[in-house]
């Protein structure tokens, strides 16, 4: 039996003849490649640009209603506080949103009012629908509330002047010390 030789054969992929191949082909495949690819881009930037641009308006024209409708007279606000505000305005696509950004642009252009802040925008543009009918439903419940401590704190006034007797007068005068000290926060 004879003995077979294996031959070995490497192949060296780091000549410099296989790298300039393979240079010019992928040259030549981006000259192909890339005028299509930019055009797609600059398309579908376009597109981005023009659905950004429609909510901006859509929202500015809103704000103008609320404003006519509330009786606002606007005043110029800083480019630091519009830009940003308009910057979020036109990537939100939720007209529930967009109402709320209208409001408070609104707001924020009233020249009764004095809301300097950029707080305001920026947690607007970071919430959504759902978070922010969450919050908006805590405040209407701390609101009732507190309306509602308000009304029983001024029952119990108009009782106290005119008490049955001095019992039921330390008895209001205690129910009033009460309230006031459970909901030192709201504003009575």
């Amino acid at each position: 039996m004879a003995k077979t030789k294996k031959l070995k054969i490497t192949v060296n992929l780091k000549s410099k003849a296989i790298e300039k191949a393979v240079d010019g082909a992928k040259d030549f495949l981006s000259k192909l490649v890339t005028p299509a690819i930019e055009e797609v881009g600059f398309l579908a930037k376009d597109k981005i640009t023009a659905w950004r641009f429609k909510n901006q308006v859509k929202v500015l024209n809103d704000t103008k209603d609320y404003c006519r409708r509330h009786g606002i007279s606007p005043k110029a606000i800083p480019l630091k506080t519009l830009t940003p505000l308009l910057e979020a305005v036109g990537l939100e696509d939720d007209e529930f949103l967009q109402e709320k950004w209208a409001i408070l642009l609104g707001n924020m252009i009233d020249s009764e009012q004095n809301i300097k802040s950029n707080i305001f925008p920026f947690i607007l543009g970071q919430i959504s629908k759902q978070e922010f009918k969450g919050f908006e439903s805590a405040y209407d419940d701390v609101s009732n509330r507190s309306n509602k401590v308000r009304t029983e704190v001024e029952e119990i006034k108009v009782q106290r002047e005119k008490p049955e007797n001095a019992k039921q007068y330390y008895a209001l005068q205690q129910r009033e010390k009460l309230l006031r000290d459970q909901y030192k926060r709201v504003d009575l």
